[in-house]
């Protein structure tokens, strides 16, 4: 029904029978995969935009820049881009490299900085051991 309407727009060179259900045979099959909403749309198009019929690489042409409004196509869409974004967020942790750990930086950490820590009440003494404190009790000045 959209070849015939096609047919019916747009003007075309004439065929013999054969050589017409030949093409559009091979229309068919090329445009098979469309649904049928993009098939009239793409048709739609065609017809706006072509001053002969078109052929069948100018309607997969336009049919490429049709982009489906129902729910199920734009759930399908949200999916591709957060698996995207989440192959992509996986690829950059994996070539991230750990830096050092909280325990390992107070370890190194001057003597002089320590005591400010302290002092400060960013850091506490517990059983000997020097770690952050988990509610610092000073504001910052």
């Amino acid at each position: 029904m959209a070849m015939k309407l096609l047919e019916a727009c747009l003007p075309r060179r004439k065929d013999d029978s054969d050589t017409g259900e030949l093409k559009f045979r091979a229309y068919r099959k090329c445009l098979s995969h469309l649904s049928k909403p993009q098939l009239f749309w793409t048709v739609e198009q065609a017809i706006k935009r072509q001053r002969f019929f078109p052929t069948v690489r100018e309607l997969l042409d336009i049919a490429a820049e049709w982009a489906s409004t129902d729910d199920d196509a734009k759930a399908q869409r949200l999916a591709r881009r957060l698996a995207a974004r989440e192959a992509n967020r996986r690829h950059i942790a994996s070539t991230r490299t750990p830096g050092p750990s909280l325990e390992e930086m107070l370890e190194t950490m001057a003597p002089e900085l320590i005591s400010l820590g302290l002092k400060l009440g960013h850091l506490i003494k517990r059983d000997g051991k020097v770690i952050v404190s988990p509610e610092p009790e000073a504001t910052d000045r």
